[in-house]
């Protein structure tokens, strides 16, 4: 919803500018500021040599006084910088005159080089990449081609950039205050250099990182034979419409429907081409219209491209989210972070677009192919599933013992139709959008709205609730098998994870709270490449070396240092009854146990016990 308030426009303007622009001007910050400098720094060696050359001149005993104005007016038209960058063979003579020089000239000449390739490069970038996304928002095919095109281009450029200005960044380390101050530091010029080589490190783990496409769905296969009305039902939506059906037909108990072109694992079976997703629970409250509007609409997808594109499309941005995350690690590579994801955000923008478009569409051809009432009804009764399937299950997780059984289908049956018509009720459920594991959707209204109709229209028709008289779900042979045990796989994860969260918030005041705990968090040993052992345990740790073990409670900081070779972990601890503190330095990333590091593992295991205190201090 648009605010109409000018204050509250020209704050979401003002949010948006410094969310978005600001972050990627950082990008800029290093080169600019390193091709002005380099440049101020040029000239001044340009004065200091020009007045030494003057000074030798003028106190020159056996030089004329025509010879020295001839020297002087030479010396002072040209620029030593210009003729140190020279390729010229004629000036090989002066620049081996102004060879002391040299160094400090080439310095600056390239550090003013690289700076502009940066900066040149970031402005290729925002206008090649900019007219892309415009590009983009002109179909589902533009915004592929665009994407294909852009992507190529800022990766290079990102490498680039983390590249030239982690050299900037080590080179005006030293000059800046070597000119500035007439000193320098080691350790700043050491900590610049070594963010730098891990941004580039991290580049190139960006760039050997694979693409994790697999999605896992909890779900069973629907064959012809337990579901033939459904499935002459889908191939006559799709002969409609003109497409191929789909390969597969899934049955799950998620809340939504789907279709997708993507490689769908259920457990170890992995399941290739056309799949419709198609969720039992919701089909029990969806009468056999209401749920056809819902398949055509799903089908709609299918004759629109929708999916292929989609699996087009989506490793290109995953590709992009990788590089994100590899990049946000750095403080160096942080500016580079922000100008691709700058990009990231135009293109979720115009992907979000798209994705929105096409479900108007598809609404439009669901309702053709059932009803305008139908869809809408439907889509009324989808969204307020969705957001009271979400509220048990959160109720389930924080507010319930953790040995009970949740019974979530027996919950979700008796109490939706009674949310339902209080769903209805509510204003603010014209705003809810329909879960997606895909795509971003409409709010509610808009879609209501689009298909002739008002909130208020269909959510005054009489007595809204959950029973249906005729379902898909009564054509479905074993529906009830199939539902009660994808329930029960589902419930044991639930219970799985409801027990981890107890074990993250319990201190070990009992027995059975400290089992509970050394379930999740056993004693784990670990080991260097040297053989040296750390113990962890859920309230202490101990190096081999240390006299006694450091207890959680004990702990004032953990930090983590840049430091050559190694990152160390500075870990301040306060000895019992005394203020004095102690402070154990070590390399925990090196210690191992099977596939996982100290650092992580002491992450974990600290975060527990500081999570269980403030659990502990709010009861």
């Amino acid at each position: 919803m648009q605010s109409s308030h000018p204050t509250a426009r020209a704050q979401s303007r003002f949010g948006g500018l410094k969310t978005q622009v600001l972050p990627l001007l950082l990008t800029f910050l290093i080169p600019a500021f390193g091709l002005w400098f380099f440049d101020r720094a040029e000239s001044k060696l340009d004065d200091e040599v020009r007045e030494s050359l003057l000074a030798q001149v003028a106190t020159s005993q056996n030089t004329s006084p025509e010879e020295k104005k001839a020297a002087s007016d030479f010396y002072q038209s040209i620029k030593v910088s210009q003729v140190m960058a020279s390729n010229d063979p004629s000036m090989a003579e002066l620049q081996d005159m102004f060879e002391p020089a040299m160094l400090r000239y080439a310095n600056f000449r390239w550090g003013k080089r690289i700076s502009l390739a940066c900066l040149s490069s970031l402005i290729f970038a925002l206008l090649f990449v900019g007219a892309g996304v415009a590009w983009s928002l002109r179909s589902q095919e533009s915004l592929y081609q665009a994407l294909r095109l852009s992507w190529p281009v800022l990766r290079s450029i990102a490498a680039l950039q983390v590249l030239g200005q982690g050299v900037l960044a080590v080179a005006l380390s030293f000059w800046v205050t070597a000119l500035w101050m007439e000193v320098y530091y080691i350790k700043l010029i050491g900590i610049c250099a070594i963010l730098a080589l891990s941004g580039v490190a991290l580049i190139y783990k960006a760039m050997l990182a694979k693409l994790d496409s697999r999605f896992d769905q909890m779900g069973e296969l629907l064959s012809e034979s337990q579901a033939p009305d459904l499935w002459a039902r889908v191939r006559e939506m799709a002969s409609c419409l003109g497409v191929q059906a789909p390969d597969h037909i899934i049955v799950g108990i998620d809340a939504s429907f789907y279709v997708t072109e993507n490689d769908i694992w259920l457990d170890n079976q992995q399941v290739s081409g056309r799949s419709l997703f198609v969720s039992l629970p919701l089909l029990k409250v969806l009468d056999t219209q209401q749920a056809d509007a819902i398949l055509g609409h799903e089908m709609a997808h299918f004759s629109g491209e929708d999916t292929t594109w989609s699996r087009k499309i989506g490793p290109l941005l995953q590709r992009m989210d990788i590089y994100l995350a590899h990049l946000g690690q750095n403080a160096l590579s942080f500016p580079v972070f922000h100008f691709l994801l700058f990009f990231r955000n135009l293109y979720n923008f115009s992907f979000g677009k798209m994705s929105r478009a096409r479900e108007f569409r598809a609404d439009k051809i669901g309702a053709e192919i059932s009803s305008p009432a139908a869809l809408a009804s439907s889509l009324v009764k989808l969204v307020a599933y969705c957001e009271y399937r979400d509220k048990t299950e959160e109720e389930i997780m924080l507010h319930e013992e953790t040995k009970s059984r949740p019974e979530m289908a027996l919950r979700l049956e008796q109490g939706f139709p009674g949310f339902l018509s209080d769903f209805s009720k509510n204003p603010t459920s014209a705003l809810t959008e329909v879960h997606h594991p895909f795509d971003t959707h409409p709010p509610l209204r808009d879609r209501i709205q689009a298909l002739g109709f008002t909130m208020a229209a269909i959510c005054a028709e009489p007595s809204p609730d959950g029973n249906v008289s005729a379902s898909w779900y009564d054509r479905i042979s074993d529906a009830v098998g199939i539902e009660e045990r994808l329930w029960s796989q589902q419930e044991k994860l639930m219970m799985d994870v409801r027990e981890v969260n107890r074990a993250m918030s319990l201190k070990p005041e009992t027995e059975d709270d400290r089992q509970l705990i050394e379930k999740y968090f056993p004693e784990k040993i670990f080991t260097n490449p040297k053989g040296k052992v750390a113990i962890l345990h859920h309230m202490s740790i101990k190096l081999c070396d240390w006299s006694e073990p450091v207890r959680f409670d004990q702990i004032v900081t953990m930090q983590l240092h840049d430091s050559w070779p190694k990152k160390m972990l500075h870990l301040t601890y306060r000895i019992d009854g005394q203020s004095k503190t102690v402070t154990h330095k070590f390399p925990a990333e090196i210690f191992h146990c099977e596939n996982e590091n100290l650092l992580d593992a002491l992450g974990y295991y600290y975060g527990r016990h500081k999570n269980a205190e403030e659990m502990d201090q709010k009861r």
